[in-house]
């Protein structure tokens, strides 16, 4: 899990801005709750990963499941 913070700030310079902003907000909070570690399984959980583009030029993008998307809008209430 080293790698995904740095492939979310990446994903932040596409058009799926969006999604990456939630996905870090579900990273941050993760992180909180488990004691600065983010565990794949609870990751996985929250966040799908699709693959874009073909080998070698292709990217992850991350967006929330809808399981996350409940998980951001319990953080906001």
């Amino acid at each position: 899990m080293g790698k995904l913070f740095q492939e979310l700030q990446k994903q932040l310079d596409t058009t799926d801005k969006i999604d990456a902003e939630n996905c870090i907000m579900i990273y941050d909070n993760l992180k909180e709750l488990y004691d600065g570690k983010v565990w794949e399984t609870k990751w996985n959980t929250l966040v799908d990963c699709t693959c874009v583009g073909v080998y070698p030029n292709f990217r992850h993008v991350h967006k929330p499941s809808k399981v996350g998307v409940i998980f951001l809008k319990g953080i906001f209430n």
